[in-house]
């Protein structure tokens, strides 16, 4: 099991004012020293010290003290206990993390799984198909568009063609958003999101991030397809 801590401000005769709240965020971070598992779901930029804190563990709460200007101010940190999945159960119900963040026009995809590493998603045509899988090199998942045409022409031209919406698909996706050639004539639009443990927290970020894909790759894909007459499926 991982621990998240969700923070919320309680305060003892005392204001929270931007600087007090500097000051709480500073004292959840020093909880690192005692429970180094802990993931900090609010962040801020600012660590500034404290001259005295202490904390109490209460059924899954963390209760923060610091002396701020000779009053004292408290910080309840609630624990969110994750449970961790083994893979192929990330892998086995992660269409459920992806089809709810999907326009009602693309609820029909098809998922299949040649692999327990690798997940699938189509329109019909499974060789032209959108990819969660291992990443390759790279500890990560790989997620994106795969063009894996019998005819490579094909998976060439669709390629020049996402290559033309590339500044496009950059600023609605991200920087990491690449479009490139790789093993067996095949290409891809693609990027790599880096590996965490594989939490049900994780693997609706995942699922998300691969329904927004799909939401802003398939209108590209759908008119680069429709201008190809002949085709080799």
């Amino acid at each position: 099991m991982q621990e998240t801590i969700y923070l919320r401000y309680g305060s003892h005769n005392t204001i929270l004012t931007p600087i007090v709240i500097e000051k709480i965020y500073d004292l959840a971070h020093k909880l690192r020293e005692f429970l180094p598992n802990l993931v900090i779901i609010h962040k801020h930029p600012a660590r500034l010290s404290f001259s005295l804190y202490t904390y109490a563990i209460v059924w899954r709460q963390v209760h923060l003290f610091s002396l701020y200007r000779g009053k004292y101010i408290a910080c309840v940190c609630t624990f969110k206990m994750m449970s961790n999945l083994s893979q192929k159960k990330f892998m086995q119900t992660m269409p459920e993390q992806v089809l709810p963040y999907l326009p009602a026009a693309l609820q029909k995809i098809q998922t299949r799984q040649p692999w327990q590493w690798l997940l699938q998603f189509h329109y019909g045509e499974p060789r032209l198909h959108y990819e969660m899988s291992r990443a390759y090199r790279h500890n990560g998942w790989e997620l994106g568009f795969h063009c894996e045409a019998i005819d490579k022409h094909l998976n060439m031209l669709l390629l020049r063609g996402f290559r033309r919406h590339l500044f496009e698909i950059k600023d609605l996706l991200g920087e990491q958003m690449e479009a490139e050639m790789w093993d067996k004539g095949w290409t891809k639009i693609y990027e790599v999101v880096p590996e965490r443990p594989l939490t049900t927290d994780y693997q609706a970020e995942l699922g998300q991030r691969m329904a927004q894909i799909i939401t802003h790759l398939h209108p590209i894909y759908v008119e680069l397809r429709n201008s190809v007459a002949q085709i080799h499926r």
